[in-house]
């Protein structure tokens, strides 16, 4: 929930109205019932003013800062954006920032479109700590937008899969009229997953051997009924070869009586 200049002008003057008749009405109850009914509105009007005090201060605590989690592999180049859910009127922004310099290298940091009006400000001259400062002269306002993104390469020569977190041990943000927005934050960790880690591959891997086993059971009784169709045309064959030699046997007769008639 945020609140607009023209708003909460709005709501501070129905609380002096409300105040002016509340103490129209103390006088006149004075005057009849004496001191105790005095009391007795003083205090309506003390909830009244605590319960508007909330009301009015309630938008400064709804802001969150947040980083979404994050999957990659060694070697991967990541841009991690700094996200805000909700703010009205951000002039000014300071953060410091840790990260393991073990598994991340930081590269830059660059403006959003939402915050293009904003100058800003990186140290990063200590490895593993980052300082921010972002400023301007009128102040900025939306919702689930990103702040800033950071871009990060992750290490190469990581082995085994690993979990980081980017922490935030220091924010502060104000409006251009120099009023603290109260701020909470959300820094979700990062998964690295190593070659040959992954959980999901050997599983799949799994899963398809059983299937390749079986096609090429498949595969080779194709290839055994195949090469048992070719089998038949060969004794087929054969057995054509084996006729001539009766007719050759059969004609032996007919030679010899050739030969008699010829003596």
């Amino acid at each position: 929930m945020s609140l607009k200049k023209g708003e909460s002008y709005a709501i501070y003057i129905h609380v002096i109205l409300l105040f002016g008749s509340l103490c129209e009405k103390t006088i006149t109850y004075q005057n009849k019932s004496g001191r105790n009914q005095m009391n007795r509105i003083l205090s309506n009007l003390l909830a009244l003013s605590v319960f508007m005090a909330f009301c009015l201060t309630s938008a400064a605590f709804g802001t969150e800062l947040s980083i979404p989690p994050f999957k990659a592999k060694p070697g991967d180049i990541i841009d991690v954006p700094l996200m805000i859910d909700a703010v009205d009127n951000l002039s000014g922004i300071k953060l410091v920032m840790n990260y393991d310099t073990e598994i991340l290298t930081f590269k830059n940091a660059k403006k959003t479109k939402q915050t293009a009006s904003l100058m800003h400000i990186v140290n990063s001259k200590k490895p593993g700590s980052l300082i921010l400062v972002m400023a301007g002269a009128k102040g900025i306002q939306g919702k689930d937008f990103s702040i800033l993104s950071l871009k990060f390469e992750v290490k190469k020569d990581l082995k085994g899969n690993r979990t980081t977190q980017i922490k935030i041990p220091e924010i502060q943000m104000m409006t251009d009229q120099l009023k603290d927005i109260k701020c909470s934050i959300r820094a979700n960790p990062f998964t690295i997953l190593a070659e040959g880690q992954a959980p999901e591959k050997p599983k799949e891997d799994a899963t398809k051997a059983p299937q390749k086993a079986e096609k090429s059971e498949v595969a080779d009784k194709k290839s055994e009924g195949s090469s048992e169709k070719p089998a038949k045309p060969a004794d087929a064959s054969d057995q054509g070869a084996e006729k001539p030699a009766k007719a050759v046997g059969k004609s032996e007769p007919d030679t010899k009586s050739d030969t008699k008639k010829s003596q």
